[in-house]
């Protein structure tokens, strides 16, 4: 013991004889601190070189260019057999590799195209594993780097992606046991690339672009809110935030579908990485959350993430979701039991511009004793696909709402027999210059199919005037598609024939006393009622009515027939 005291030189060689201890010794020096260590002795030399060699890292804005002069090269050469993690910000920095990279064929971790510390602080552990070393690669204080001049003469992007492609493809063939491979963007077009991958890099377990975890494209974004004011296009600060991306993405590339080993890698990657996202919501209950957004924007797979979340999250007041499902993929009855969740304590629901079928709408009004917003209605319809939930009568009709306490409705109200209505398409506003009026018959519709229609209606203005709180109600949009706008002739039986917009709705209630206008008496709080772009039938005694019974009302919107209200007879 006492010549252990007497030589410090000879502890260290003994605890470095546990490489163990080596290692975690070894992971909590920075890279300027290896340096250092390997001037120490020829034992500590060997000790530390190949943790110093470990993780190398390139970027475009380094100061001196690595590997560039005769001693960098040679260093590569004598010790490149070290080098298990190897990171670029752009593939042409790694030019030296090709020739001078001969020893350099035990990677286990090529990233071509950096991912950067935020995107990797995403990713799950295994994932992460790939990028634990990049403390190693970063510049520190006094780091010793290669003392060759800068490169003259900067590369073009066509240049760039040539030779990157070339660099790449020789690093790959060197390095068969690679397990985690990013490549830029463009090479996931590349039959070479991809070939050599599925082919030759059997131990691969992760092979992606950084697109795929920060992508632009299509995502599934969701943000969790503390609110106190539980109103429409309140924006307090997240208190969490997410983004899950949809597989359908990574199915759409074409060359990717010949290579089902890289497939599969990619789906196992998105498929983690969403995990994770979601699995955030379950912190949610422990900082008082009360408020949901979704944006699916347009994804098919976004109706059933909406499902995921909403069984997570904790008991919400607030659920806003934007454009997550299209025609054909509707928030449909497999959403009913995650939506229902949230019924007790729900009292502001926003699915403008989500197609959420009628059956889903008709049981949260049944269910959520608590409601006092409810907003079906899209304010965009220039969004292409864009599709608006509505109710329908025969649903509405079919069991009693318990949202007694709603004070603004904003929900069409669709499939009305409507026989009074005779429709002729015009086109666009090109054909409707050259169009001529069509006759159509002045006959009065069928007394029979008129009142079958008028005990419907009847039937649904007595469900809306149970809610005597309702202080807007909102049965129509005045929005109209940006770009190809199409009108039609529309003949309101008795009151006469118009030119209106094409996205005139005629499956509406008419809203007339006959057809049960005074089921609405109850609504003494109401202060508007909105019937743009409907074939209603109010008039002059409508609106006298709605004036005596309706004490607060201060607003009347639609009462002409949108778009133009040119009238022919």
């Amino acid at each position: 013991i006492s010549s252990h005291y007497a030589n410090p030189m000879t502890a260290s060689i003994k605890v470095f004889d546990i490489p163990e201890l080596t290692t975690l010794i070894a992971n909590n020096l920075s890279q300027h601190d290896l340096t250092f260590c390997c001037l120490v002795s020829k034992f500590w030399f060997d000790t530390f070189t190949p943790h110093l060699w470990h993780s190398i890292t390139f970027r475009g804005y380094d100061a001196t260019p690595k590997f560039r002069s005769p001693e960098g090269r040679a260093g590569l050469v004598r010790n490149g057999h070290h080098i298990r993690v190897l990171r670029a910000t752009s593939l042409d920095l790694l030019e030296p590799f090709v020739e001078y990279g001969q020893t350099c064929t035990n990677i286990v971790s090529l990233d071509g195209q950096s991912i950067g510390r935020t995107s990797a602080s995403k990713l799950v552990p295994r994932t992460a594993a790939m990028v634990s070393k990049s403390r190693r690669g970063l510049p520190e204080p006094g780091q010793r780097q290669d003392t060759a001049a800068p490169v003259q003469g900067a590369k073009s992007p066509v240049q760039k992606f040539k030779d990157g492609k070339a660099i790449l493809m020789s690093i790959l063939e060197r390095n068969p046991q690679l397990e985690f491979v990013v490549v830029p963007s463009h090479c996931m077009v590349s039959e070479d690339v991809l070939k050599l991958a599925e082919e030759s890099l059997l131990s691969l377990k992760e092979f992606f672009t950084p697109t795929d975890l920060r992508s632009s494209e299509p995502a599934i974004n969701f943000s969790l809110f503390r609110k106190t004011v539980l109103q429409p296009h309140t924006q307090p600060t997240p208190a969490l935030t997410g983004v899950v991306h949809p597989t359908e993405r990574m199915l759409s590339r074409p060359l990717m579908k010949n290579y089902p080993r890289l497939m599969e890698l990619q789906l196992d990657l998105a498929s983690r990485i969403n995990h994770d996202e979601l699995e955030a919501v379950k912190f949610a209950d422990k900082m008082s959350i009360n408020s949901l957004e979704i944006d699916g924007c347009g994804s098919h797979q976004a109706a059933q993430v909406c499902r995921q979340i909403l069984m997570i999250a904790p008991p919400l007041k607030s659920i806003e979701i934007f454009s997550v499902s299209q025609e054909g993929s509707p928030i449909d009855s497999s959403v009913i039991s995650a939506f229902l969740k949230h019924a007790p304590t729900l009292q502001f629901l926003n699915v403008g511009g989500s197609y959420v079928n009628e059956e889903t709408l008709q049981c949260l009004l049944c269910s959520c004793h608590s409601l006092k917003m409810f907003w079906t209605m899209s304010h965009d319809l220039g969004i292409e696909h864009t599709i608006e939930s509505k109710l329908s009568a025969l649903e509405v009709i079919k069991s009693p709402w318990v949202c007694n306490t709603l004070e603004v409705l904003k929900c069409k109200i669709a499939s009305v027999p409507r026989p009074d209505i005779a429709v002729v398409h015009i086109g666009d506003y090109f054909a409707m210059q050259s169009w001529s009026p069509t006759l159509l018959s002045q006959e009065p519709p069928e007394p029979s199919a008129l009142q079958a229609s008028r005990n419907i209606q009847r039937k649904v203005l007595m469900q809306l005037g149970q809610l005597i709180h309702l202080r807007t109600l909102c049965l129509g949009t005045s929005s109209y598609p940006y770009t190809n706008r199409e009108y039609s002739q529309l003949q309101i039986k008795g009151i006469g024939t118009v030119i209106v917009d094409g996205t005139i709705q005629t499956d509406c209630l008419e809203l007339s006393l006959e057809s049960g206008l005074d089921e609405l008496a109850g609504l003494k709080e109401l202060e508007e009622i909105v019937v743009y772009r409907m074939a209603h039938r109010i008039g002059v005694e409508e609106v006298q009515w709605m004036v005596e019974n309706w004490p607060k009302l201060k607003k009347i919107s639609g009462l002409q027939y949108e778009s133009d209200d040119n009238e022919i007879n």
